[in-house]
């Protein structure tokens, strides 16, 4: 599986200057995640065992709505 040429395929990088195993297809920031997920509609977000959390489509409007709160404003 992490094998080249798979998806968990290893690499190394610099990260604040020590060289650090990685994935190498891995999303690059928490936003490409949240983008990959809108195919997904109002499937479950998060899965621990039986929980359920959210879907992308709710998530994504909470998302919105944070976005426009003023700094400071105690979240």
């Amino acid at each position: 599986m992490t094998a080249p040429g798979e998806l968990f395929e290893m690499d190394e990088a610099d990260i604040r200057g020590v060289r650090t195993r990685v994935w190498k297809h891995a999303p690059g920031t928490l936003r490409d995640i949240l983008e990959m997920s809108r195919g997904y509609g109002d499937a479950p977000f998060l899965v621990y065992g039986d929980d359920r959390v959210g879907s992308p489509s709710t998530t994504r409007g909470r998302r919105r709505s944070r976005a426009c709160w003023p700094a400071g404003s105690g979240w």
